[in-house]
């Protein structure tokens, strides 16, 4: 039962329902609601699903774009060339594509193009790789080095390879790796040069006290002979004179290899001590071009002096050892110029890179 008032004064609007009428209409609205409650929280579901689905999405996309980025950021990094070669296709797939930048070429030319590899004077190591590698010879991990000419530089570069058998995606296929190591092996060949240099010095070095040897036992032979002849005539002036000057002159000579070889042992032990006083330069050269005059007269050789431009005579340094250095260049070239040859000595000043320095050529 309804009662409503009415806007008519003392009037009530009744009415009556059924109760199963009203039963049925509660039911059908709540079956509705139950309705609607289950498709907004499918709605919802679905929409959570796929936010989480676009989430998970953005977070493969971010992660794959990082990846990319360090795969990017490691390539510049890395000096190499890496790549796939498909056995069963001969299909070449760059994965670090540097071999441009590397060979001059990329790595399927200089694969598959004839003459190539021929043009860049590759070595045979090199050329051995690529018929390997064609024949489908390599079973086993396999690594090397080869060298090819650099035109554009005019060197020889070389280059580090490593090939290895894999398998993927059931496909055979040959990771292949090249990476420049010009650098490495300029240097392990200084170091080979130096080593040589070093057997080298230590040989000179064994020559030098043998020669030492000889010439010191010279001079001291004729001093010793020289005194035992002046003490048998110690009553005739003249044979002791004679025996004496004799005496004086293979001292003096025996006292310039002394030093000489003193200057050996201490440049040898690092203790060599380099004069800074003044001398002329001019007075130097001029010096050391009379005595190489007459050494070089004795061969019928001409001997011509050139003094260039030099803006300050009076210098600070080892005047000894710079006289040294021109003695023994100048006696060699007297020595190996054959007779009735030419010998120039020239000196001149270049601009010097160092205040208050001369940079002077000989």
């Amino acid at each position: 039962i309804c009662i409503a008032p009415t806007s008519v004064t003392n009037w009530y609007f009744c009415s009556i329902i059924p109760e199963n009428s009203l039963r049925a209409d509660t039911l059908g609205i709540a079956v509705a609601f139950q309705t609607a409650f289950v498709a907004i929280m499918v709605c919802l579901i679905a929409v959570l699903f796929i936010a989480f689905l676009l989430y998970r999405r953005r977070r493969q996309d971010k992660y794959i774009e990082t990846r990319m980025f360090l795969f990017e950021a490691l390539t510049k990094s890395l000096d190499m060339a890496i790549s796939l070669y498909y056995l069963k296709s001969a299909v070449i797939l760059p994965i670090v594509a540097k071999s441009k930048k590397m060979l001059g070429y990329t790595f399927e030319e200089f694969m598959e193009v004839e003459g190539v590899a021929e043009s860049m004077d590759t070595s045979e190591e090199g050329l051995a790789l690529i018929d390997k590698i064609k024949t489908r010879s390599i079973t086993s991990f396999e690594e090397g080095e080869f060298s090819i000419q650099d035109t554009k530089n005019n060197q020889t570069k070389w280059i580090f390879y490593s090939v290895n058998p894999v398998t993927l995606e059931n496909e055979d296929q040959y990771l292949i790796v090249f990476r420049d190591m010009t650098t490495e092996k300029n240097l392990q060949l200084s170091m080979r040069d130096a080593m040589v240099a070093a057997e080298m010095a230590n040989k000179a070095k064994s020559e030098f006290l043998s020669r030492m040897s000889h010439e010191i036992r010279t001079p001291m032979n004729a001093i010793i002979g020289m005194t035992a002849i002046a003490l048998k005539n110690l009553d005739n002036k003249k044979k002791v004179k004679d025996s004496l000057e004799r005496i004086t002159t293979a001292s003096e000579h025996l006292l310039n290899i002394t030093n000489e070889f003193l200057d050996i042992s201490k440049i040898e032990s690092g203790k060599i001590a380099v004069a800074h006083e003044p001398f002329n330069l001019i007075e130097l050269v001029n010096d050391v071009a009379a005595v190489i005059n007459m050494q070089s007269e004795q061969k019928n050789q001409r001997f011509t002096l050139v003094i260039g431009d030099i803006t300050s005579e009076v210098l600070i340094g080892d005047r000894v050892r710079l006289q040294q250095v021109l003695f023994n260049l100048l006696t060699n070239a007297v020595k190996y110029t054959p007779e009735k040859g030419s010998i120039l000595f020239e000196v001149h000043e270049e601009p010097s890179v160092v205040d208050r320095y001369m940079s002077v050529v000989f």
